[in-house]
């Protein structure tokens, strides 16, 4: 502790350049130089500075007011990281909150808050995890006991207090996450930010928009060039129809077949000329069908394999497909035979996926992987409410692109399922539509603006390897309005079908 911290705060206070004097004071957060502009963005928002309770309190011109206490002897605490000691030898918490507020809301909190225990989170990887950080006022940022980051001090998650999911990691220190999250708030201009190292950014320009002649209520690729499987709506009828995209200024329905349902809300599976359709969700009544697409041009539908409905859960490979009943009941059948097989999981099956080689199950919290003798190889944490999977089975890899979640990406060539980490993609939003093409994916987010209002839609590639995949963002300039059903990638063109209209790009470095 330094005995002298108070003749320093009166410097401050008594500074005829405020925003110069508590930069050096606050460089001490810094220890990532491409974060200095950043940190003296912020301190050109400070409009004052006093000495009040202790504390030495910078009032911003947003009337947030951050309020840093008087430091704490490093011999007083030995467990937590280096970097984590350094920062509460100067202040052993920094609080921001709204000024006009009598009893402050702490919207952030650095340092030894002491209201986190590893009890929230169902997670044996995170056991005896310490919190050095409160942020929107009841969540957390923890170290992981084991995994380093690029300064090998303890990697960062940040951990929701509502679910106690553990999500995105964040690459650098406590200190300069706190500054980040402080200059989010403040709504610091985006050039202010450094670039990251990871993320290879390109923008899209739109070339054109082209409108339906219907009106898209789901739309999944087929495995082949200018076809796409769709529910359509048109003249106040509803379908299933074979769209015939080869011209974008004329797409064509040259299939179409009518089919069971009780409403809207549907969800589709591809996988070679068969179509499962079922609920989008809980709650329907919508029964599991299944389409013969072998004829594009004269879609059938097979059967109903459940009239009642099922839970919002079915995936199908080929010939075969996998459900859960209401009754919770796992069932394997074989389209061309009937032949159905029950199967038991360890979870309560929120997701499906299948294919010749393994079956996987999953739930808000936990993965797991079967071979097709419904044994058990592979299990581990998830953190996704509503997950949408992907398999790279060849890779051993499962994507989840859940809505309005985080990507994770799981590898299961091990008992224990890994994570792969993607430090670039931190604060993107999975959308619904994806477009597999080889051993890539490209999938839909959104992200927040720095005011957090604002909604960014992003286009983002991800190049799957078995170790490290690699992630690549493109930005629209468009906001979509969470109205996208479908992305085709040809050639060097992408289309985005939104369900009245088509948007086409091409890239631009």
């Amino acid at each position: 502790m330094d005995p002298d911290y108070l003749e320093i705060w009166k410097q401050i206070t008594n500074a005829t350049d405020l925003s110069k004097v508590l930069v050096q004071h606050f460089s001490y957060l810094v220890d990532n130089p491409e974060y200095d502009r950043l940190l003296g963005a912020v301190m050109q928002k400070a409009s004052s500075c006093r000495i009040e309770k202790n504390s030495l309190q910078i009032l911003f011109s947003n009337d947030l007011l951050l309020s840093a206490s008087a430091p704490f002897s490093i011999k007083e605490s030995t467990t937590w990281p280096e970097s984590f000691k350094k920062l509460i030898s100067v202040h052993e918490l920094l609080e921001v909150g709204d000024a006009n507020e009598s009893h402050m809301a702490r919207d952030l909190v650095l340092g030894d808050h002491g209201s986190f225990s590893d009890e929230y989170i169902d997670d044996e990887e995170f056991e005896e995890a310490e919190s050095p950080m409160i942020d929107d006022q009841s969540d957390w940022w923890i170290y992981h006991p084991e995994e380093k980051n690029e300064q090998n001090e303890p990697m960062l998650y940040y951990v929701s207090h509502e679910s106690g999911n553990v999500k995105e990691s964040f690459p650098h220190n406590v200190g300069i996450l706190f500054l980040k999250r402080l200059a989010d708030q403040l709504n610091i201009d985006e050039s202010f930010y450094p670039r990251s190292k990871d993320e290879d950014t390109i923008y899209f320009e739109l070339q054109k928009e082209i409108p339906l002649p219907f009106y898209i209520l789901r739309a999944e690729n087929i495995d082949k060039y200018y076809r796409i499987a769709a529910v359509l709506s048109q003249n106040n009828e509803r379908f299933f129809g074979i769209l015939d995209t080869s011209n974008p200024n004329e797409i064509k329905i040259i299939g179409k077949t009518d089919f069971p349902s009780s409403g809207d809300q549907l969800n589709m599976k591809v996988s070679g000329s068969k179509v499962i359709l079922f609920n989008d969700r809980t709650g329907l009544f919508n029964p599991l069908v299944w389409i013969d697409i072998s004829d594009l041009t004269s879609p059938k539908v097979g059967g109903v394999i459940d009239e009642k409905g099922i839970e919002a859960v079915a995936a199908i490979y080929q010939n075969r497909v996998v459900y859960k009943t209401k009754t919770d009941q796992l069932i394997e059948q074989n389209l061309l035979t009937g032949e159905k097989k029950t199967f038991q999981s360890l979870i309560r099956v929120r997701e499906l996926m299948i294919d010749e080689s393994v079956i996987v199950v999953q739930n808000p919290n936990e993965v797991q992987v079967l071979d097709r003798q419904y044994n058990l190889i592979s299990q581990g944490k998830a953190g996704s409410p509503f997950p949408q999977n992907v398999l790279f089975s060849e890779l051993k890899l499962i994507v989840s692109v859940p809505l309005a979640d985080p990507l994770e990406v799981f590898s299961f060539s091990a008992p224990k399922i890994q994570k792969q980490k993607f430090p670039s993609l931190e604060g993107h939003f999975c959308r619904l539509p994806y477009f597999v093409s080889g051993n890539s994916i490209w999938f839909l987010t959104t992200t927040h603006a720095r005011d957090g209002e604002e909604i960014r839609y992003n286009l983002v590639r991800l190049d799957m390897d078995s170790k490290e995949s690699k992630a690549t963002n493109h930005i629209l300039k468009e906001n979509l309005n969470y109205d996208e059903c479908a992305i085709e990638i040809l050639s060097d063109e992408i289309r985005i079908y939104l369900r009245e209209k088509i948007l086409i790009y091409r890239l631009e470095k």
